[in-house]
């Protein structure tokens, strides 16, 4: 049922014994429903921004200079018909794209580790290191400012190279060598290592395949396709934490659960090679095309 807590003013004051000291408690509750609205409140009100304030093409935002419209409109042109028209555009259509079904299944794959490892982090990394709640906490956040610049740095280069895969494909690999790494250390700083490289490439995968829809599905399909992509990826983010617990429970340790995660992130490599395949195929046929 949902969490309660009730005020009780006609329960009597114990007197302190011998030896005891009495103590007054303040203590506050906040219904987790409650905390969930308060959540998801800035996410709506920042959805119903976009859709009021933000303008649906270049051609009608007021901070750009003409030619810098011009510019935007011509790349993004050239972008579409490099990924080449679709036979249709209805929402059935985006849906049953192989595209969006291929990058749903990445998306399921990417967070099903990531957020899993990620919600549970401080407590691996407590019971395997030893550390206080205070230097874990001080680890994590150095995790945090890794995954930032991770993002930063894979970014760059996949923009520089123009190639979204290489950075999905290597982040996966590292991801996987990170949870056997955490899976397998004898040592406290193994551990760190480990936790290092996982807070390095996570993000950057995530990141990467993001950017990579625009690249690959076409931009009347994009809308729907990157909602159903976005919808079957957390799906991964409720079922993976779900069956990490059990698998805790039933072992009694993180390990087990540690090699599982590092076997998903080695699988997540075959769909993005097929991925990567089909990609350059169609981007090959559409400027033969064009040509």
């Amino acid at each position: 049922g949902l969490d309660r807590i009730e005020l009780r003013t006609d329960m009597p004051v114990p007197d302190a014994g011998a030896g005891q000291v009495r103590v007054r408690v303040t203590a506050a509750a906040l219904n987790h429903l409650d905390v969930f609205i308060v959540e998801g409140l800035p996410a709506v009100l920042m959805g119903v921004i976009c859709l009021i304030w933000l303008p649906d093409t270049p051609r009608s935002v007021s901070w750009l200079r003409q030619s810098e419209r011009e510019w935007i409109e011509r790349q993004l042109a050239v972008e579409a018909a490099a990924i080449g028209e679709p036979v249709s555009h209805d929402i059935v259509s985006a849906l049953r794209h192989p595209l969006v079904l291929q990058f749903s299944l990445v998306g399921f794959l990417v967070l099903f580790g990531s957020i899993t490892f990620t919600l549970s982090a401080p407590l691996v990394l407590k019971e395997l290191t030893g550390f206080s709640a205070t230097t874990v906490g001080y680890v994590v956040g150095l995790g945090g400012i890794l995954a930032a610049l991770g993002t930063l740095v894979s970014g760059r280069i996949s923009d520089r190279r123009g190639e979204r895969f290489g950075p999905i494909l290597i982040g996966s690999m590292l991801m996987s060598c990170a949870f056997l790494i955490l899976a397998l250390a004898p040592s406290a700083a193994l551990v760190m290592f480990g936790y290092f490289v996982f807070a390095a490439a996570w993000p950057a995968v995530a990141s990467s395949l993001t950017m990579l829809w625009p690249e690959a599905i076409h931009v009347r399909l994009l809308a729907v396709g990157a909602a159903a992509i976005n919808s079957v990826a957390n799906v991964g983010s409720f079922v993976g934490p779900y069956l990490w617990g059990l698998t805790r429970d039933a072992s009694g340790s993180f390990q087990a659960g540690l090699l599982a995660l590092a076997a998903i992130a080695l699988l997540t490599l075959l769909p993005m090679l097929v991925l990567r395949r089909q990609v350059h195929a169609a981007r090959t046929i559409s400027a033969n095309a064009l040509a």
